[in-house]
């Protein structure tokens, strides 16, 4: 059975919220507070709680590019389909809001949103979507605020946002798919756990800084094809499914202490700026056809799986250390390049590895066959003292 709309379902009675609010249902010795919805204006109930006709003269007063605000009010399926077709707009056949606010909002039936239009401020800080958030093809041109709030399936394919997205402290229970949406400005994904199947983001674009410092990505995370042209971060994120950037384009992107508890899959991804990968990879690393234009840097990463690195270009200073490599070593081959012509192997520039943790008394070996040497760092067996840079030229 779904609470009521004044339950609070973790059985908690938190105070009272900063809005003159509904208090339907309050009860002195159980449930102080009661509904948290606004009151409508000019009314002391919340949207859900409005006497019928009154109701009914609200939501046929709405025009297109209304601004609302229902925060703390619980929404059914069909209280906000209502809604919906109070701003819809004739022309477009989407729902057309000026600012809207749904701060703390419960939706207990699906929340369709898809296509609709806010003009301005977006807030659903702090809502709870029982079931799926659909979002698919929305225009943000606002700020649009997702922080704190329980999301189940989401889907924001296509989404537009303007100005700035923040979906910090937000918690995804189910598929989340961001794929080929546009961020023009500044989007927030940090502190997030993602717990569904898949995060989808292939193919989306971030103009501004993308940072998903501290995510936790529980399931597979896709950013195939994703474009990001300004820095993006995910500093100490954590990666428990497989995490695919394959074909992605970064312009200065920060892994330092993330964990990748699968495969982490860079092949073809294309780096213009610097890109810093002081991360945790303990399934395998495959940067293979990965184009480096600025400097990289593999300094304190950690190798568990297998590290690949085949016809990877290096354009910029590349450094490989210290690295520490446990298992199936590190190999690069077939193809590295520096800056010039790719047919001249004068043009390759130096890859230094600085190992930490060597296999033996002997340092790293350098294997190759014809024309195509690699160089690998073997499994360790125990730390010691670092040794010189060892230079490993590399050509065609």
């Amino acid at each position: 059975m779904e609470p009521l709309p004044h339950e609070h379902p973790t059985g908690a009675s938190p105070s009272a919220p900063s809005w003159s609010h509904c208090a339907h249902g309050a009860d002195p010795a159980t449930d102080s507070v009661g509904c948290r919805g606004i009151h409508v204006p000019g009314h002391t109930a919340c949207l859900a709680h409005l006497a019928e006709p009154d109701r009914t003269a609200y939501l046929t007063g709405l025009t297109p590019g209304a601004d609302v605000d229902h925060r703390g009010t619980s929404f059914s399926r069909g209280l906000l389909t209502a809604l919906l077709d109070g701003v819809r707009d004739p022309t477009t056949g989407n729902p057309h809001f000026g600012k809207a606010l749904f701060t703390e909002a419960r939706f207990s039936g699906a929340a369709w949103f898809r296509g609709a239009q806010f003009s301005g401020l977006a807030h659903f800080s702090g809502a709870h979507f029982r079931r799926r958030a659909e979002f698919r093809d929305a225009r943000f041109s606002g700020d649009a605020c997702f922080g704190r709030e329980e999301i189940g399936p989401a889907l924001f394919s296509g989404a537009q946002f303007s100005d700035r997205a923040n979906f910090s402290g937000a918690r995804f229970s189910g598929r989340a798919k961001f794929d080929e949406a546009q961020f023009s400005r500044d989007a927030s994904f940090g502190t997030n756990p993602w717990s569904g199947d898949t995060r989808d983001s292939d193919g989306a674009q971030f103009s501004g800084h993308a940072s998903f410092a501290r995510t936790r990505f529980f399931g597979h995370a896709e950013f195939g094809e994703a474009q990001f042209s300004s820095s993006a971060g995910f500093g100490l994120a954590e990666f428990s499914g497989q995490a695919a950037f394959g074909g992605a384009q970064f312009a200065s992107v920060w892994f330092a202490a993330a964990r990748f508890l699968e495969e982490a899959y860079f092949g073809r991804a294309k780096f213009s700026g610097h890109a810093t990968f002081a991360a945790q990879f303990n399934g395998d690393a495959v940067f293979d056809w990965a184009q480096f234009s600025g400097d990289v840097q593999f300094g304190g990463a950690q190798f568990s799986g297998i590290a690949k690195f085949d016809l990877v270009r290096f354009e910029g200073a590349s450094s490989f250390g210290p690295v520490l490599s446990a298992r199936g070593g590190l190999t690069v081959r077939h193809g590295v390049h520096g800056a010039g012509d790719a047919g001249d192997s004068s043009a390759a520039r130096d890859l230094r590895a600085h190992p930490v943790g060597i296999d033996g008394d002997h340092p790293p070996a350098l294997r190759g066959s014809g024309s195509h040497p690699r160089g690998a760092v073997r499994p360790c067996s125990r730390h010691r003292s670092p040794r010189p840079l060892l230079p490993l030229r590399l050509a065609d």
